[in-house]
């Protein structure tokens, strides 16, 4: 009689990507941020092998925090973090309006401080325009207020 031999577990590697359609206009600007436990490769295959689409795939990395904790986590906490930096999402996807080695730095400081936004700092330099024009609106309407 052949052994018997049954697998419990199986060891998988989690692992957010990127990547980005250059030959699709409406996608320009655009960076694909998703999650997989499985190759890379074979899923972003899955998702675009029907429209015959060439990804740049600019990156793969550990889904895994690099500091303590060390646990894994997915897409979607990195997704969130994105939001929190005011990074645009295309609705109900995963498609964010930033550069991928932007996408990298954030990733990079994500994994390091596990999504947790404490000051400008944590705020890409993409933003800070922004963000002074509304500091100034806002200090110019409290003096308003103040008189």
């Amino acid at each position: 009689m052949a052994a018997i031999n049954i697998k419990t577990a199986i060891r998988v590697n989690p692992q957010c990507y990127a990547y980005t359609l250059p030959q699709v206009p409406s996608k320009n600007g655009w960076t694909k941020i998703g999650f997989t436990e499985r190759d890379v490769n074979v899923r972003i295959a899955e998702q675009l092998h029907t429209a015959g689409l060439k990804p740049n795939i600019c990156r793969h990395l550990p889904a895994t925090y690099r500091t303590e904790p060390f646990e894994n986590f997915t897409d979607k906490d990195f997704h969130l973090y994105l939001k929190k930096l005011g990074f645009e999402r295309e609705r109900s996807t995963e498609w964010f309006k930033i550069d991928p080695n932007i996408a990298k730095s954030n990733y990079n400081d994500f994994t390091e401080n596990h999504g947790v936004v404490n000051d400008a700092t944590d705020i890409d330099s993409a933003h800070l325009p922004f963000l002074i024009c509304v500091f100034k609106a806002s200090n110019h309407s409290n003096k308003r207020n103040k008189t």
